[in-house]
């Protein structure tokens, strides 16, 4: 999966209707810290910050 794909499934699964697929998602990256490494890294490069699921902000 290219990285342009999982950042827009980061954003649509926020929408309310999709909450469950939302929690899902964020749930199996959190799990794999490789993964949540590399994400957070890719987010921070992109867009000077990564997201915090409590916050909920960004």
């Amino acid at each position: 999966m290219e990285w342009d794909d999982i950042i827009v499934r980061m954003i649509i699964s926020g929408a309310n209707s999709e909450e469950k697929k939302h929690n899902d998602l964020f749930r199996r990256i959190e799990k794999n810290l490789d993964a949540k490494k590399a994400i957070d890294n890719k987010l921070n490069s992109l867009f000077g910050f990564s997201y915090d699921r409590i916050l909920r902000q960004k």
